[in-house]
């Protein structure tokens, strides 16, 4: 209150309202007539958060250390005799896309598989399932899938309420 920012926490908001029924309620005039401009400040702090939220979707998220490990490794043994080429590319392709922090969970713990063990066949088998399951055209978002943009004109004042510390 003090420092005139906004608050858009439901929660915050609900606990600063709270009063007792037989608590007098007096709207300062001064503050009754900036309601235009507090709905103004109100509009340009929704439109800048959404256009941070916007900003996030389009950065490009980084690639774990441990996907790149695996990477090295998978490629190390490409030309392997009993390694399907292909499917080891395939699998490389998809370690070097950013990943959800469960599927490096999983990978992590497919590689300290690998390292006790050096079962590549396992390993490759191990992150074509991870794919399969959660990394697949399914479990990404995909770029083409825009959220419309938030315009000035979309939002409305529905209703308001004073609160003042008194």
């Amino acid at each position: 209150m003090k420092d005139r920012r906004i608050i858009d926490n439901r929660y915050i908001v609900a606990n600063l309202i709270a009063c007792q029924k037989d608590t007098p309620r007096i709207v300062d005039p001064e503050i009754f007539g900036a309601v235009f401009d507090i709905q103004e400040k109100v509009i340009e702090d929704i439109l800048q958060s959404e256009e941070q939220k916007r900003a996030l979707e389009v950065a490009p998220r980084a690639v774990d250390p441990i996907q790149q490990t695996v990477a090295t490794a998978i490629q190390s043994f490409l030309n392997h005799p009993d390694i399907d080429r292909k499917q080891a590319i395939e699998i490389i392709r998809f370690l070097n896309q950013p990943m959800l922090t469960v599927q490096v969970r999983k990978l992590r713990k497919s590689f300290r598989g690998f390292q006790t063990k050096s079962d590549i066949k396992l390993l490759l088998k191990e992150i074509q399932d991870l794919h399969d399951a959660l990394g697949g055209k399914k479990g990404m978002k995909e770029p083409a899938e825009k959220s419309k943009q938030l315009k000035r004109e979309d939002l409305r004042l529905i209703c308001f309420d004073v609160v003042t510390a008194g």
